[in-house]
């Protein structure tokens, strides 16, 4: 940090084939994070080395989905996005964006994408977030891969989140009864524009496949998310779906099904005198 420019530089030059093994170590990592900082200008208290940056990128840009997907290394790729150029940075971007399956369902790669949507230009940033939607529906499966969806839902332009939230039609039933893409699908009910959440209410109101819904133990939080956010005629659609099965399901699962006749009676106060309903309705105020 303290040494002239050249004595960096041949630093760098005697370090430069071990830069990626340093940058795994759990010590190492810290000096090529200096390195990086540095040579990245400091946060602005000097310019920006481009020909040591130039080593620094050449050594690095190969190994970014390994680096980004380590303990120690990620947090290299992520002092990259924030000391580097953006010009000079591009390397993350591009590895980020072929190998988005890769690096969104880690454990420590779906932080670095995520500082990556971050840290981006416009064009970078439109690049990461066409290439989250047109893969959501394996990515919102995943145990890591969901949270960058999400990421994308609350952090992108409207017209980019209803594009995502349109993957979502056709394959509700099965995104809804699994245990990360179920998180996203109420998240998706939440956000939906009026003309997107009423297919969505639609497909989810199927009489077909509401039994298997309200049965599961993920699905039927979106069942509850469906009439939470429904219009009125939405709402008495999901109502009439639900409605047939409410006695079966408090056979299996009594707690469900209070649960899910509370959510219909809070939306549709007059649905408390239904001998269907009330049935559970008044367990629920015994309990």
């Amino acid at each position: 940090e303290h040494v002239a420019p050249v004595q960096r530089m041949d630093m760098l030059n005697q370090v430069r084939n071990h830069l990626v093994q340093a940058a795994l170590n759990l010590h190492g990592t810290r000096s090529v994070q200096k390195f990086i900082e540095v040579c990245g200008g400091s946060n602005g208290k000097r310019t920006p080395d481009l020909e040591q940056l130039n080593v620094l990128v050449e050594c690095l840009s190969p190994f970014v989905t390994k680096l980004s997907m380590d303990t120690n290394g990620n947090h290299v790729v992520q002092r990259c996005l924030q000391h580097m150029p953006v010009d000079i940075v591009q390397f993350v971007y591009d590895a980020a964006i072929k190998d988005v399956l890769v690096i969104t369902r880690h454990r420590h790669g779906c932080c670095v994408f995520q500082r990556c949507i971050d840290a981006a230009n416009e064009k970078q940033r439109r690049a990461l977030v066409t290439q989250v939607v047109n893969n959501a529906i394996q990515l919102m499966q995943d145990p890591f891969g969901n949270y960058v969806v999400q990421y994308v839902l609350d952090n992108s332009k409207k017209q980019e989140a209803d594009a995502l939230i349109m993957q979502l039609l056709g394959m509700l039933a099965q995104l809804s009864m699994q245990k990360f893409s179920s998180n996203v699908v109420e998240k998706c009910l939440l956000a939906a524009p009026a003309h997107v959440k009423e297919p969505m209410i639609k497909e989810l109101a199927n009489p077909e496949t509401m039994r298997n819904l309200l049965h599961d133990q993920f699905a039927n939080y979106v069942v509850q998310r469906a009439l939470q956010v429904a219009d009125d005629e939405q709402g008495m659609h999901l109502v009439a779906s639900i409605r047939p099965h409410i006695a079966d399901l408090g056979q299996f699962n009594p707690s469900c099904a209070r649960r899910v006749t509370s959510r219909v009676i809070k939306r549709f106060p007059n649905l408390a005198k239904d001998p269907v309903f009330a049935a559970f309705w008044q367990n629920e105020g015994a309990v």
